[in-house]
């Protein structure tokens, strides 16, 4: 399967521990790249795919948390001619 290659922006969660007043404790926008596993609830993003292109280390983001999911066009090269390791 082909997993199109995404930057997802988000809101997160934060805990501070701090002294300050909640007017000073805001959620932060984070932005995540990866390829695009599941758009449902919750949206999955993949931060690895394997070498038979199976989806690893990944990211679940609720659905309600997210502000944007944009696909990324990219090239992928022909391999170089590299020594086995």
């Amino acid at each position: 399967m082909n997993y199109p290659l995404v930057i997802v922006k988000f809101r997160d969660v934060i805990q501070d521990s701090s002294w300050d007043g909640p007017d000073k404790v805001n959620c932060p926008t984070v932005t995540s790249v990866g390829w695009l596993v599941d758009h449902s609830d919750p949206v999955k993003i993949a931060g690895t795919l394997d070498d038979e292109n199976n989806p690893c280390a990944i990211l679940a983001i609720p659905r309600g948390c997210c502000l944007s999911i944009s696909e990324l066009s990219y090239e992928t090269a022909a391999p170089k001619n590299t020594p086995d390791v």
